[in-house]
């Protein structure tokens, strides 16, 4: 990456479209962005997939120099001119995934330019585009009035030289020979649309326009188009309900998994509580859909009443469950049929597979994993500065309360070093301590946990060895290690990743707790060494871009079988059928 200019590129070129970032494949290998502006939207996306070659092309000097800094490959010219030798590409290397932002209404010979760049793609490569809507309500509603006002920003403005709808957005990648997946229409509708809805109804019926299509066509302020050289799979409708937040398990285990699994063509998803009412899901236009149900208790005349629903509906029900079921006495009340009464289970760890497995056979194990990687931490403390502890946990009183003791002798003894521990959720754990210097911060959102957890110099990862424990993952020592933390962890479950020495310290002992704790607060290099080795390990292995087709196969599969999986469920709980 290159130093940004002194000179920072006009507003209106340093943005990018959050509609387009929802889109892009987690996983592409090489991406080319044509009119990248200021490198926004690649910066965007660059933390879920650090290891893309995201390539820029941009007109703009300023803005180009911008997006240098931001994405280490950026010809500067125009889009139309750029050939493909001008791009740091192999003679025969593909490209993954071309973006317009806003860019093809703007060419001399959009199709043309679309036609080449088409030809540069994988065989399961993408197009995405957002385009500007010439059908817009606020455009024919100024063209009734005879006025064409041209605008530096907004439609029309000032260097757009072609204009689309939808039928001819649809035309202008059909006739480049790519196969349109799906035109997203992204609305703008301010109070007066309904106003001008109302006053041109009258005219619609005489012409013979449906007003609903047409509603739809005239509030799209742009459209989002995703095409590519091959026809997307069979849709894949995958619904999820989930608990009520706590922490960030949610988004780690369903909402970020399902939003990586949106990327790919053909896929639906939706997210809505369990604890809501009147719960629809949309409708799957093929028929069957995949149901995960994160932690349900369920049952026996519920899960009767539901089988019943997703037999009839065609759907697979998949529970997800990330814990030891044991301190839910009610799923061991209702003879375990949240787990019998699935066609599925998918957990996060070997260990509460192999338990799971004894209640249905069918369980996929989905290690749990980070969504984006922050850039390194560069600026970190030296012996001089403050050094900061972080614990971060629920419930988990019977884990700490060994090594509280030796904590707090540590922190007795070194407190002319201006040591600091930050608390998130244990209050509990938060007045055990003896000293002055902690910051306790309650139950939060995931993203606030993050940015404290970054903040530390070291995590404290303690759990004892229980049943409960040993099935539990390493989810804890992924963020740390994302985040550049150090950690200090005991070897259940850890131990089966920390690298001792190498990604982090492990005790096995009061005493070697205190002893690797007083190393790390007085070692600013050694927690540097092990925080870089564990965020290249987190880079190399367990980011979610890495793992999310994974679940989309599975879930294919489960479809595939449902037959078969729903006969296999009938045998398990015959007293329910």
């Amino acid at each position: 990456m290159t130093k940004p200019p002194d000179q920072p590129p006009p507003d209106h070129l340093d943005r990018f479209n959050p509609a387009l970032l929802r889109l892009m494949p987690r996983d592409a290998q090489v991406v080319l962005e044509a009119g990248c502006s200021a490198g926004r939207l690649g910066a965007a996306y660059l933390p879920f997939n650090p290891t893309c070659r995201y390539i820029g092309i941009e007109v703009d000097p300023v803005a180009a120099s911008m997006a240098q800094s931001r994405l280490g490959h950026v010809v500067e010219g125009d889009v139309e001119a750029v050939r493909r030798e001008d791009l740091p590409l192999g003679p025969d290397e593909k490209v993954d995934v071309v973006v317009y932002g806003n860019v093809l209404e703007h060419l001399r010979a959009p199709s043309r330019l679309l036609e080449s760049h088409a030809g540069w793609l994988a065989d399961d490569g993408m197009v995405l585009a957002s385009i500007l809507n010439v059908q817009h309500w606020s455009i024919l509603a100024k063209l009734l009035n005879g006025q064409w006002p041209y605008q530096d920003e907004g439609l029309p403005d000032h260097g757009q030289l072609r204009f689309f709808t939808l039928d001819t957005i649809r035309e202008l990648f059909t006739n480049a020979g790519l196969i349109v997946h799906d035109i997203t229409p992204r609305p703008f509708t301010p109070k007066g649309f309904s106003d001008f809805q109302q006053a041109i109804e009258p005219t619609l019926a005489a012409l013979n326009i449906d007003s609903a299509r047409f509603a739809t066509q005239a509030g799209a302020l742009q459209y989002v188009v995703r095409a590519g050289r091959a026809r997307a799979p069979r849709r894949l409708c995958i619904n999820a309900l989930t608990r009520k937040p706590i922490g960030g398990i949610n988004d780690v285990r369903i909402n970020l998994p399902l939003q990586f699994q949106a990327t790919i063509p053909g896929t639906q998803v939706s997210v809505q509580s369990a604890s809501s009412k009147g719960i629809v899901f949309p409708p799957c236009p093929e028929g069957g859909q995949v149901l995960v149900w994160q932690r349900p208790i369920l049952t026996r005349s519920q899960s009767t009443q539901i089988l019943r629903q997703m037999i009839k509906k065609k759907t697979v029900l998949v529970v997800e469950f990330d814990d030891h079921p044991e301190p839910f006495s009610e799923i061991a009340a209702h003879d375990y049929l949240t787990f019998r009464a699935a066609h599925a289970i998918q957990t996060s760890t070997e260990p509460l597979a192999a338990l799971l497995r004894q209640w249905n056979p069918e369980v996929a194990v989905f290690p749990n994993c980070v969504s984006d990687l922050p850039p390194p931490r560069l600026q970190r403390r030296s012996a001089a500065d403050e050094t900061v502890i972080f614990f971060g946990a629920l419930n988990r009183e019977n884990d700490w309360a060994s090594i509280m003791p030796a904590l707090n002798a540590v922190l007795a003894d070194m407190a002319d070093l201006r040591v600091r521990v930050d608390v998130v959720h244990d209050r509990a754990f938060f007045d055990a301590l003896i000293t002055p210097h902690k910051r306790f911060t309650a139950t939060c959102p995931y993203a606030q946990y993050l940015e404290q957890l970054r903040n530390a110099d070291i995590a404290l990862l303690p759990l004892v060895d229980t049943a409960f424990n040993r099935v539990k993952s390493d989810l804890k020592f992924i963020e740390a290690g994302a985040q550049g933390t150090a950690v200090l962890a005991s070897p259940v479950v850890y131990g089966n990743t920390v690298q001792p020495g190498v990604t982090g310290l492990i005790y096995t002992s009061t005493a070697a707790f205190a002893e690797n704790l007083r190393a790390l607060i007085t070692s600013p290099d050694l927690r540097r060494r092990l925080a870089d080795a564990a965020y290249r390990y987190v880079a190399n292995e367990r980011l979610l871009s890495q793992h999310y087709r994974r679940r989309q196969e599975w879930y294919k599969h489960l479809l595939t079988n449902r037959v078969p999986l729903t006969a296999a469920l009938r045998r398990r709980v015959t007293e329910l059928f």
